[in-house]
């Protein structure tokens, strides 16, 4: 109770204290709670630890490559090889964000997977209705998660879609049999994207089936569960014996490939991965700073409160008080400060839910106890109580009674000092981190891809009839405010499908490429992409078997095969019956983004047919032309009322969401961080204005002008900021060196950069300086002077 009283004690600044250490803490919470949610990754299931992906490892032309995919045989093969293994299982993407449309014609988008029987065996997630293992076996049934029930049919009762007819894209297309209810996938798994789980005996309805392919086509995601006290090297000897017996080992080493299968633990899949371990120890680092700074910003004004409470506690030694009791006391309002503080911070926290889930991509609830966090969060409530408790009971018994009464004059002005130093270091740090973040950011948005996106639109059509495709794209040629249509299968902020680069005559596997199958007439054109050597395709004629290849492809052909340019040679493409003449080489394009481009080469086929494609593109001659051709697409296309043209570079832009969530992060903890360093300068200012004011004044009537002793304070001020501010730029450069590893393309660091963040904080700092010194500094010395 006697804690509660000290609150509005005077000269204590126990608001201010509890305010700043309330930011820090809700802003590093959140921190700790994305780490511990990073960190958590499929570690719910009973059987987490026994559960494998198995991934290929692949040796081409001397190239390794690592993928997360295998062929279709190779999961259903380690169940039947490997007795260790109790269950295997399997799927592939079949489409994203397509429409699921209801008899009475309701619709979402939703993301659509293949999946075996055995889904459930390997993964324990709850079906709420249905048998997993019959649905999944039955061609056109599917499972759904239970919140999509809720969308469709405006319930949570698992049961109220079970057994209804539901349509693939469109009201009268495919049909689908909804089978079963599952629970659904939590956010923080690599399964979070799986939504309606159609029956892997309809691929043969959608794609090739390659369920039992040994080679190529993989495109699988296979997972095994391994039997108690079985590790993935106890597998080595059946997995050799399962390749051995089916792959073309021989064939493939002529053809310079050789590879592998290999189990990753589930649970270390995500959190191992080399950008996630250096993301979660930047976000540990930033937590670290933001709270350390918080405290250090209680402790100073604590010290430049002890001249306020010295003769308290004396007075509580005089009655027989000791040291412990000292610490008693101390630690008691430390108690109640942090108290105040956290719930300060939840209120925060609930106030800006809605943001806080935005940048972290979790649920706030979700954040504070997935994995760790809760017990990381509770040791570091524990350490800053330990803190802010025991350093100022510390000061207090040091203190003898005889001084504490004798007028205490002691300013730790050391203590002060070096607090402040911290705070100045913490916050510079976190300016210049964002600087450079900042920086690359805008790298990344209006970076050049090797096409021209300024101007360009794209929709994609798959909802859309072939005459609809045609009707539009006609219409579309008619506006004065379109430049160019044409279509294609592919988008290229996405990773494409790969396939094999072959000779004629020659079974030798040159390379891999990424095959963006077709375009459609005046591809090049309206992309903006320079074709270099050759010409592009012949239009209005898809039969004449023409491909065309990009730079890099050409660049890699006179290596391996010895050619001295690509325009006239043949190649097989192993998706193509037969050679195509390659007839121009274009200019290499960035195919996905800086953060994860796929650098193989890259080739393009021509089609005219419209039901080939996927993406509808618009180049227009000024973007405010995009509203009219949207209208039109609407009319032409009303019975898909979501339809229409997105520009580009908002596609664009979308690639990098993760580094703009970080980016804005950081903003905020540096936003934080600087404003705890300046109530700490303040705090400090005022203490040092009251201890020096009478010096002020004596230096006044020597002769002194304002700008003097603005001066004399500043230099002092001078002293602890530049070393920590040049501390804090070291600091951030190092930090956003490591951050820029995770990009292909990186911006460049100039040395003026880090000039300008250790001058805008230096400047800050000064201005406060003058701010609060000014009344003192430009008053009349004689207000200083009358008791003397």
């Amino acid at each position: 109770m006697n804690a509660f009283k000290t609150l509005n004690q005077r000269g204590q600044h126990n608001w201010i204290k509890i305010v700043c250490l309330a930011i820090g803490l809700a802003v590093g919470v959140v921190l700790i709670g994305k780490v511990g949610f990073e960190q958590s990754y499929d570690d719910f299931f009973p059987t987490s630890n026994r559960i494998y992906l198995v991934c290929e490892d692949a040796i081409h032309e001397g190239e390794y490559s690592h993928y997360p995919h295998t062929p279709g045989a190779v999961a259903p093969g380690l169940k039947r090889y490997c007795p260790q293994v109790e269950a295997a299982t399997r799927y592939t993407n079949m489409s994203m964000e397509m429409p699921l449309v209801t008899e009475d014609d309701k619709r979402v988008r939703t993301n659509f997977m293949l999946v075996d029987s055995c889904f459930f065996d390997v993964f324990s997630f709850r079906v709420l209705a249905g048998d997993p293992k019959k649905v999944l076996s039955r061609e056109d049934y599917c499972m759904v998660p239970l919140s999509l029930v809720e969308k469709l049919a405006g319930t949570s009762n698992p049961l109220e879609l079970v057994g209804k007819k539901v349509f693939y894209n469109k009201r009268g297309g495919w049909a689908l049999t909804i089978g079963g209810v599952y629970e659904d996938i939590p956010m923080n798994s690599n399964l979070y994207g799986m939504e309606v789980m159609v029956a892997m005996p309809t691929i043969a309805k959608i794609m090739w089936d390659g369920r039992e392919n040994w080679v190529g086509n993989d495109r699988y995601k296979s997972y095994v569960r391994l039997a108690e006290g079985i590790t993935a090297d106890d597998l080595k000897p059946q997995i050799e014996k399962m390749r051995n017996e089916n792959l073309p080992l021989d064939e493939l080493r002529k053809a310079g490939v050789d590879f592998e299968f290999s189990l990753v633990p589930l649970i270390d899949y995500h959190s191992k991965d080399e950008g996630v371990r250096r993301m979660m120890w930047i976000l540990s680092l930033l937590a670290v700073v933001l709270i350390g700074c918080a405290v250090m910003n209680y402790l100073l004004l604590v010290v430049a409160g002890i001249s306020h409470r010295v003769r308290e506690m004396a007075v509580h030694k005089c009655y027989g008080a000791e040291s412990k009791h000292i610490y008693y006391k101390v630690m008691g309002e430390s108690v109640v400060h942090l108290l105040l503080s956290l719930l300060l911070a939840a209120l925060l926290l609930y106030a800006m839910k809605d943001i806080v889930e935005q940048l972290t991509y979790a649920p706030l609830s979700v954040l504070l106890m997935a994995g760790s966090s809760r017990w990381v969060i509770g040791l570091t409530c524990l350490v800053v109580l330990l803190m802010t408790g025991i350093v100022p009971g510390y000061i207090y018994t040091r203190i003898p009674v005889v001084v504490a009464f004798k007028n205490y004059s002691q300013t730790h002005r050391l203590w002060k000092l070096f607090l402040l130093g911290l705070q100045f270091a913490s916050a510079t740090f976190l300016l210049v981190l964002l600087a450079v973040v900042g920086k690359q950011y805008q790298l990344m948005i209006n970076d050049d891809p090797g096409y021209d996106y300024s101007t360009l639109g794209i929709v994609l059509v798959d909802e859309t009839s072939v005459e609809q495709r045609q009707l539009v794209t006609e219409e579309l040629r008619k506006l004065s405010s379109v430049e160019g249509v044409t279509m294609s299968y592919a988008n290229l902020t996405e990773y494409q499908s790969g396939d094999d680069i072959l000779l004629p005559d020659d079974d030798h596997h040159y390379m891999n490429v990424a095959d963006l199958y077709y375009v459609g007439d005046g591809y090049f054109d309206v992309m903006g992409i320079p074709v270099i050597s050759g010409r592009p395709f012949t239009e209005q004629a898809d039969t004449l078997r023409e491909v065309m290849v990009s730079r890099r492809f050409e660049e890699r052909m006179r290596n391996l095969a010895g050619w001295d340019q690509a325009v006239g040679k043949q190649i097989i493409c192993t998706s193509f019956q037969g050679p195509y003449t390659i007839v121009g080489v274009y200019e290499d394009t960035r195919i996905g983004s800086i953060t994860d481009p796929d650098t193989r080469p890259s080739v393009c086929f021509y089609s005219r047919k419209p039901e080939q494609m996927h993406y509808l593109l618009v180049r227009f001659h000024a973007m405010n032309g995009l509203e009219e051709a949207n209208k039109l697409i609407k009319e032409l296309m009303a019975d898909t009322p979501d339809i229409s043209i997105t520009p580009y570079h908002q596609m664009v832009t979308e690639l990098y969401t993760d580094a703009r969530r970080f980016r804005t992060t950081v903003m905020i903890g540096g936003v934080v961080a600087l404003l705890i360093a300046l109530i700490g300068l303040i705090g400090y200012l005022a203490g040092e204005i009251g201890r020096r004011q009478k010096e002020i004044a004596i230096r006044k009537v020597n002769g002194a002008r304002t700008a003097d002793v603005l001066r004399l304070i500043q230099r002092d001020v001078i002293k602890v900021a530049l070393p920590a501010i040049l501390t804090g730029v070291i600091g951030g450069w190092r930090v956003a060196l490591l951050w820029l590893e995770q990009f292909s393309e990186k911006t460049i660091l100039s040395w003026w950069l880090f000039v300008l963040c250790a001058l805008g904080v230096m400047s800050i700092v000064l201005a406060v300086v003058a701010i609060n010194c000014w009344r003192v500094a430009s008053s009349n010395p004689v207000h200083y002077l009358k008791s003397e």
